[in-house]
C-alpha cells in the first residue's frame, strides 16, 4: 500500500522544486545519501536535476513525476509505478526496474548501462537514443516504443516484446539472447519513411542486426 509523503520530506521535496523553477535562486537543492523512499506517492512531484544515487523506490507510484536530467544510478524501482514520467538525460545505470510500469514514458537520451529491467512494461513509450548496454531486458514489453537510435550492445533480450517497436539505426549489435525474442511485426526508418516488417521478416531482421561485431569503442571500453 502507498504512503504518503512525510511532512519533513515533502518540505525538502518542494523546496528543491523551487530551486529548480527559480533557476538556483529560492529554495534548496535536495540532497542526500541513499534514501528508503518505497512505497510512497511522488506522483506528479518535480525531481529533475536531482541526484539520489542507491534510493530506494521499490513499489512507489511516480506517475507523471519529472525526473529528468537527474542521477539515479544504483537505485531500485522493483513494481514501481512511473507511467508517463519524464526520465529524459537521466542517468539510471546499474538500477533495478524489475516488474516496473513504465508506460508512455519519455526517457529521451537517458542512460540504462547494466540495469536490471527484466519483466518491466515499457509499452508505448519513447527510448531513442538510450543507452541500454549490458542491461537485463528479458521479458520486457517494448510494444509500440520508439527504440530508434538506441544502444543494446550485450543486452539481455530473450523473451522481450518488440512488436510494434520503431528502430532507425539502432544499435543491436552484440545483443543476447534476441532468437528468443518476440516481433511480430515492427518499423525500420526515420520517422517520416518507416519501412514495416511482419512476421519472419521482422525476425530475420532483428536477428541479423543482433549478429553484427561490436564497434571497436565499445570493446575498448567495455570488453567482449
Amino acid at each position: 500500500m502507498t504512503r504518503l509523503i512525510p511532512p519533513e520530506l515533502l518540505a525538502r521535496i518542494e523546496a528543491h522544486e523551487l530551486w529548480v523553477q527559480t533557476l538556483k535562486a529560492e529554495g534548496q537543492e535536495f540532497a542526500a545519501g541513499k534514501m528508503d523512499l518505497h512505497d510512497l506517492d511522488l506522483s506528479g512531484r518535480h525531481f529533475s536535476r536531482i541526484s539520489l544515487p542507491g534510493v530506494n523506490l521499490d513499489q512507489a507510484v511516480l506517475r507523471g513525476t519529472n525526473m529528468s536530467d537527474a542521477i539515479f544510478t544504483e537505485a531500485s524501482f522493483v513494481q514501481a509505478v512511473l507511467d508517463e514520467a519524464r526520465l529524459i538525460k537521466t542517468d539510471a545505470s546499474e538500477s533495478r526496474f524489475v516488474q516496473a510500469s513504465m508506460h508512455k514514458v519519455n526517457a529521451v537520451r537517458a542512460e540504462f548501462i547494466a540495469a536490471d529491467m527484466h519483466q518491466a512494461d515499457l509499452a508505448e513509450s519513447n527510448f531513442s537514443y538510450v543507452d541500454f548496454s549490458k542491461a537485463n531486458l528479458e521479458d520486457v514489453n517494448f510494444q509500440d516504443t520508439d527504440v530508434r537510435h538506441a544502444y543494446f550492445h550485450r543486452a539481455h533480450v530473450a523473451h522481450a516484446n518488440f512488436t510494434g517497436a520503431a528502430f532507425a539505426d539502432t544499435a543491436l549489435a552484440g545483443t543476447i539472447g534476441m532468437e528468443d525474442a518476440r516481433a511480430d511485426w515492427i518499423t525500420v526508418g526515420e520517422e517520416k519513411a518507416p519501412r514495416r516488417l511482419e512476421g519472419e521478416q521482422a525476425r530475420e531482421w532483428l536477428l541479423a542486426e543482433a549478429a553484427k561485431p561490436l564497434p571497436a569503442w565499445f570493446v575498448k571500453t567495455f570488453g567482449n
